[in-house]
C-alpha cells in the first residue's frame, strides 16, 4: 500500500475523511487550501468539470455522522442517507434489511458527479465491507481512517510505513528504556 495521504482510506469516502489530519501536531483541512483540494480530486480521480467545495464540505460531515452513529451506538442512520440522496438530483432507492444496505442508481446529473461518486463510494464499501471493516488508526498522532481488507481484519494502522513503523518504533525504544 502506497503513502498517499490523498487515497490511504482504500474508499474515495474514506478518503474525504481523511481530508482533516494532524501533521507536525497541528490539525488542517486540505479542503480550506484550493491547491490541496485540486489534487485531492485528481488524486481521488474525480474529475467533474463542475465540482462544489461547500456541498463536498457538506457530505464529509453528513458520512462522518452516519459513521459515527454505527461506530458507537450500532445504529445504521438510514434517514441520514436518505435525507443526503433526496438532496441530489439522482433517484436512489435504499433498503437496509438484513443489515445489510442495497441500492440502485437510477438517473445522474452531471453537476453533481463528484458528490455522487463519493456517495457511490459510501454504499459500495459499507455493503461489500461493512462498517466493521472501517477502522481508525491506533497510532495516537493520527486520526485518518482506513478500510481494513488485511485477512485477519486486525490492521491498525492507516499505514504500515509511517504510523506503523513510529509506533513500533516508539514500544522499541520505550522497552530498552524501561530495561535501563
Amino acid at each position: 500500500m502506497g503513502s498517499n495521504l490523498n487515497t490511504i482510506g482504500g474508499s474515495i469516502w474514506l478518503n474525504l475523511l481523511n481530508t482533516r489530519r494532524v501533521i507536525s501536531g497541528h490539525r488542517i483541512d486540505i479542503l480550506e487550501d484550493n491547491d490541496l483540494f485540486l489534487k485531492w480530486l485528481n488524486d481521488n480521480e474525480i474529475f467533474s468539470s463542475y465540482t462544489n467545495l461547500e456541498k463536498i464540505k457538506e457530505l464529509r460531515e453528513e458520512l462522518y455522522f452516519i459513521y459515527q452513529e454505527y461506530n458507537q451506538f450500532n445504529k445504521f442512520h438510514e434517514n441520514k442517507l436518505n435525507g443526503i440522496m433526496r438532496n441530489l438530483p439522482v433517484k436512489w432507492v435504499t433498503n437496509s434489511e438484513n443489515g445489510e444496505l442495497k441500492f440502485e442508481l437510477e438517473a445522474l446529473d452531471i453537476k453533481n458527479e463528484s458528490l455522487v461518486k463519493i456517495l457511490y463510494s459510501f454504499i459500495e464499501t459499507t455493503q461489500n465491507f461493512g462498517f466493521e471493516k472501517i477502522k481508525q488508526c491506533s497510532h495516537d498522532q493520527c486520526i485518518l481512517f482506513f478500510l481494513d481488507t488485511s485477512k485477519s481484519g486486525r490492521r491498525k494502522w492507516c499505514s504500515m510505513e509511517t504510523c506503523g513503523n513510529k509506533a513500533k518504533a516508539h514500544a522499541h525504544y520505550r522497552k530498552i528504556n524501561d530495561k535501563g
